[in-house]
């Protein structure tokens, strides 16, 4: 098939459907964007225009946060546009990441996607070029590997760290033994699921066995951070703490009192810092969150504000330390006391700065071992502890909600 024919069939395809057409979002995408399709169709033998579309509609998303139905047709057929020209795959790649936030279910396929377009222009860079798109398709294996981890598909997971591992050893990247721990975890994670898996069907079994689903909870709790699924099995729990605390999460955060709130955010700290790095930051996000719950419910109680803000400068110092932004902590107030004046010492003179000599600058690749690259867009943090997240954590990170 000649490349006119073929343009010319995936132009027709980026049209909606007539059944489509009826749906809201549809209509609306096909008032913007119709006849511009249109346009860009009749130019078989240049594709640039088909890429300024693309990043026209990849602008667009950002007007129709909102209307999410919109963004995911915005984003499919920027993905299939931007593809056209062999310098699309940036903008090709913005979209399927948005699309993989917007529409979950697919996910899988758009990670998928992102992962073969990068390969594709690993395999064409040269020199220096090459050793960035190197870390770029780093960074997206990895995120397709969280993705399949959290449908519980640990070999695929695997066998995609190895593929980010590999690409890392030909580029010589700092990250061979960040990746090589990230593998190892993933192994010992499905050991962990496979585990839970016997647990659970022996607990089918045995439905009164108080120890097993002591157990069961335990493992949701703090190894999968899944305290709705821990939620059956805890009120079967031998463990008081266990029944008592998950009782506490099933009601709205901010229906708990002060004593409450903290009791919860200290048992997660402490549990937090009995785990790995990636379990230790989701479990202390969940006990910041009831920290603060702790210091708005304890109003009038200087004190116990104050005990509160003191763990809260523990659990973000903990944080930090996992690589994740602590969310924002409260202040106490400062009473309104006239400030006395502090004298400013003069500084003393600095001696002249000698020339130093050149030496070559060294290329640092702009992406974060610990934060393989996901759009913010669309994406809202759950602040509320009670409530599930997007998803478990890995040894690379907590996925975006």
């Amino acid at each position: 098939m000649s490349k006119p024919i073929c343009i010319l069939f995936v132009m027709v395809g980026l049209l909606p459907s007539a059944p489509a057409l009826a749906d809201s979002a549809a209509a609306t995408f096909n008032r913007m964007f119709a006849d511009k399709i249109h346009d860009v169709g009749s130019t078989f033998s240049d594709t640039s225009d088909d890429l300024a579309l693309a990043r026209e509609m990849v602008q667009a998303v950002t007007k129709h946060t909102a209307e999410p139905e919109l963004v995911a047709i915005l984003c499919d057929r920027a993905y299939k546009l931007a593809s056209q020209d062999p310098a699309g795959a940036d903008t090709a790649i913005e979209a399927l990441n948005m699309l993989a936030v917007v529409t979950p279910s697919r996910e899988l396929e758009s990670r998928r996607n992102i992962v073969d377009l990068r390969s594709t222009q690993y395999t064409a860079s040269r020199g220096a070029e090459k050793a960035r798109v190197a870390e770029r398709l780093i960074d997206e294996t990895i995120a397709l590997g969280e993705a399949l981890e959290q449908t519980n598909d640990y070999n695929a997971a695997l066998l995609t760290y190895r593929r980010a591992g590999s690409v890392a050893l030909a580029t010589r990247s700092s990250r061979v033994k960040l990746i090589q721990a990230g593998i190892k975890a993933a192994a010992d994670r499905q050991s962990r699921f496979n585990l839970m898996q016997k647990l659970l069907k022996r607990a089918e079994q045995n439905s009164d066995d108080a120890a097993m689903a002591t157990q069961i909870a335990r493992m949701y709790l703090f190894d999968f951070d899944d305290p709705a699924s821990a939620a059956p099995f805890a009120t079967k729990s031998d463990d008081e703490a266990i029944r008592n605390n998950v009782a506490l999460m099933q009601q709205p955060i901010k229906s708990l009192d002060a004593e409450q709130a903290r009791t919860l955010g200290a048992w997660y700290q402490g549990k937090g810092f009995l785990s790995d790095p990636a379990m230790r930051g989701a479990l202390h996000l969940r006990a910041h969150a009831f920290y603060r719950r702790a210091y708005d419910a304890a109003k009038d109680q200087d004190a116990l504000q104050r005990q509160v803000l003191a763990s809260l400068d523990t659990l973000n110092l903990s944080l930090q330390e996992v690589g994740i932004t602590p969310p924002a902590t409260p202040m106490l107030a400062v009473a309104d006391a006239p400030q006395q004046p502090v004298p400013v010492k003069p500084a003393p003179a600095q001696p002249k700065p000698q020339p130093q000599p050149k030496t070559p600058v060294t290329v640092v690749a702009d992406t974060s071992p610990n934060d393989p690259p996901r759009s913010e867009l669309l994406r809202r943090p759950v602040d509320d502890p009670t409530q599930p997240r997007r998803g478990r954590p890995t040894f690379f990170g907590i996925p975006a909600d």
